[in-house]
């Protein structure tokens, strides 16, 4: 590729660009000579130059690296004293090696020996020489640092590339500090003689033949010892080698009849749709199907993942890694992510990459610096967005990732609807267009892709104190209402929220759960879900019993949920005690039971909950979900608050049982209660 094909500015500020995606790495991988003059030089820079240097490498391209180097009180005494400065220099390079190759298990270290070995790269040292005696100077009291920084980029065409200013050839000085340089290329007739000086410039630094400079070749015995701790092969951020899935793990990933049919809907509505597919059906493959064809159709193709949470990002990240997809996670501290981003919208940019995957949280993707990043990307690549757990895209602080200019969109949920949110249910039909496959968890079931499950429902009376700090909750509420008053309202929030509390934490709960807990033989592979003001007594329950349990929550970071998972999934934890962080994509497969002491009354809530237990597991038969339902003491004047307490509860019961093994027996625990009620209907 040519350099002219580079689009460039006359100045680059950190301010304003970022320096190794928009210049560095563009020019790198459209040379086939690069010459830089630097006051110093750090190795680490190889580190974020991935497949620029490759493109370099391929082009059969060399580098020429002249540097300054700072000498100590010690060193600068000595030459005062008559050493030989080449001398001093060497014992200097000696002791920066000697500290280089502390660090050679790091893939940059090796690979900047990999490049000197292998003539790609070519070192000389710089030093400032006075020639003066010492009775009109005096070394001691001089800056004697080499400290001039440019560089010139060539391509096969003879086209060049200048570039002069602050930064030094490091990872500080193109990410990190504040820096700027002018640019002046060799195809603008007013920059030629500027140009043709810096040609010169550095020919002569070369050369030796600068006034007041000093260049030496690198010490050989300095050399040598770089040579022989090179690698026979560059490492992994030199090259983009794709790791084989097939050949380490021995399988293939082999879709559904149902998957396969999900991606044919999705490619005939134009690469846009939602898939309303229960959980545990594999949304997340089939999504990476359409991603395929998406490349396969539409290449240079950016796949853009976003995910409610963290560990989802890492859960898709392992998904990809079974098709052979390497993708970078954007989330946390953007200074861990953000110029790899920009580097991968280099990369398709200029023709290096086919596709790329990005996976990243939805807090993330709303951030200001990655929504700038995607300004970035050239109109010949093609943006796929997957929202998975669509419905969170369509709150009013997600519209910003919803981009017109995205020309494939998937949406996955098994709840697209927004409860009790009409606006962001329309955004989500309107952005996506419409549902284009739909996968139930009834036809799921008997087609055998997720477990049969047994329901329990377990009748929960609130105390005489709950209910009649209920009814007096619901009078302050049904007046609010009955006024007009929105239901964004702040008080009436509150409210609301007071009143499902009283539900989720109902006393009586605490005594049925350590009953069952006594009675049940076998809790391996357990979740139990509670509230926050019932979590303890729950734990100090599991306890008390010798079960081995571990809270999943919102306290753990992501590392610890990660190794909470894995010794779960091992066995190692018989039980995982939650609060609604598991209620969306944690994959635990083995999971056979659950306890649902607490749920809101949100069908997305208690329908993913469900979702937790039914997905395939081998020797896995079927699972069973114990539902806690609270309702009014028992003998309760029926009244519209006793009956609503009622009503709220049996919406979640209808939905469970209707698909359960023992539906009938499920419904046989109710039916006085709903008839006492007037409720039958309800379920």
């Amino acid at each position: 590729m040519s350099l002219q094909n580079v689009y460039f500015k006359s100045t680059y500020r950190t301010s304003e660009n970022n320096l190794l995606s928009e210049f560095y790495l563009p020019c790198l991988s459209s040379s086939i000579m690069y010459d830089r003059a630097v006051g110093y030089f750090n190795s680490s820079i190889l580190y974020y130059l991935g497949n620029g240097l490759y493109s370099f490498i391929k082009n059969n391209g060399k580098m020429r690296l002249i540097c300054g180097v700072e000498l100590s009180p010690k060193d600068i005494e000595k030459i005062n004293s008559g050493y030989n400065q080449k001398d001093i220099i060497g014992e200097s390079i000696k002791r920066q090696v000697d500290i280089f190759l502390e660090k050679i298990d790091l893939a940059n270290v090796q690979n900047l020996c990999w490049l000197i070995k292998n003539d790609k790269l070519d070192i000389k040292i710089a030093l400032r020489r006075f020639d003066c005696s010492e009775s009109q100077c005096n070394l001691r009291n001089v800056n004697t640092i080499y400290h001039e920084k440019f560089g010139i980029f060539t391509d096969n065409k003879n086209n060049r590339v200048v570039f002069a200013g602050s930064l030094n050839e490091s990872l500080n000085g193109w990410i990190y500090n504040f820096e700027s340089f002018d640019v002046f290329w060799s195809w603008q007739s007013e920059y030629i003689e500027r140009i043709e000086d810096r040609v010169i410039y550095f020919e002569n630094l070369w050369n030796n033949t600068t006034s007041g400079i000093s260049v030496y070749d690198f010490p050989t015995a300095m050399k040598d010892k770089l040579l022989n701790a090179a690698p026979f092969k560059p490492l992994d951020q030199l090259y983009q080698t794709k790791f084989s899935f097939e050949e380490e793990k021995g399988y293939k990933i082999i879709p559904r009849d149902y998957q396969v049919k999900a991606v044919e809907n999705w490619k005939d509505n134009d690469y846009k749709g939602l898939f309303e597919m229960a959980t545990g059906t594999g949304k997340t493959i089939t999504a990476i199907l359409c991603a395929e064809e998406f490349i396969k159709d539409k290449s240079p193709a950016f796949i853009i993942i976003v995910c409610p949470y963290q560990h989802l990002v890492d859960q898709w990240k392992g998904e990809l890694k079974k098709f052979n997809y390497r993708a970078l996670c954007c989330y946390q501290n953007k200074n861990i992510w953000e110029n790899l981003f920009y580097k991968d919208i280099v990369d398709l940019n200029i023709g290096l990459s086919n596709y790329k995957f990005v996976i990243t949280t939805s807090s993330t993707a709303s951030m200001k610096s990655f929504q700038q990043a995607l300004l970035r990307v050239r109109d010949n690549v093609s943006i796929l967005l997957i929202g998975d757990e669509a419905h969170n895209l369509g709150a009013s602080c997600r519209k910003s990732i919803l981009k017109k200019s995205f020309v494939g969109r998937i949406g996955l949920s098994a709840t697209p609807s927004r409860w009790h949110d009409e606006f962001g249910t329309d955004l989500l039909y309107n952005y996506f267009d419409k549902v284009v496959f739909t996968y139930d968890l009834k036809e799921a079931i008997d087609k055998g892709n997720l477990t049969p499950y047994e329901y329990y429902p377990i009748l929960i009376e609130l105390n005489n104190e709950e209910f009649g700090c209920y009814e007096k909750l619901s009078i302050k509420i049904a007046k609010m209402i009955a006024s007009g008053v929105s239901e964004d309202d702040e008080v009436l929030t509150t409210l609301l929220m007071k009143r499902a509390n009283i539900v989720n934490n109902a006393e009586n709960k605490i005594e049925e759960f350590l009953k069952l807990v006594k009675e049940d033989q076998d809790l391996s592979f357990t979740l139990v879900y509670t509230s926050p003001g019932q979590i303890d007594q729950i734990q100090s329950i599991l306890a008390g019993e010798g079960i081995f349990y571990q809270r999943f929550t919102a306290k753990e970071n992501n590392k610890e949920r990660k190794q909470i998972l894995k010794l779960f999934e091992d066995g190692d934890v018989e039980i995982l005690v939650a609060m609604r962080c598991l209620d969306e994509g944690v994959d635990i497969p083995a999971t056979k039971k659950a306890f649902i002491l607490a749920s809101s009354t949100n069908p997305k809530e208690f329908i993913q909950r469900r979702g937790r237990v039914l997905r395939k597991y081998p020797g896995k038969e079927k699972a069973i979900i114990y539902d806690f339902i609270a309702i009014p003491p028992l003998g309760k004047y029926v009244s519209g608050f006793t009956r609503s307490v009622v009503k709220r509860e049996l919406v979640r019961f209808k939905e469970f049982a209707d698909l359960a093994l023992n539906k009938y027996q499920a419904r046989s625990v109710v039916f006085d209660l709903a008839n006492y009620y007037n409720l039958l209907d309800e379920v």
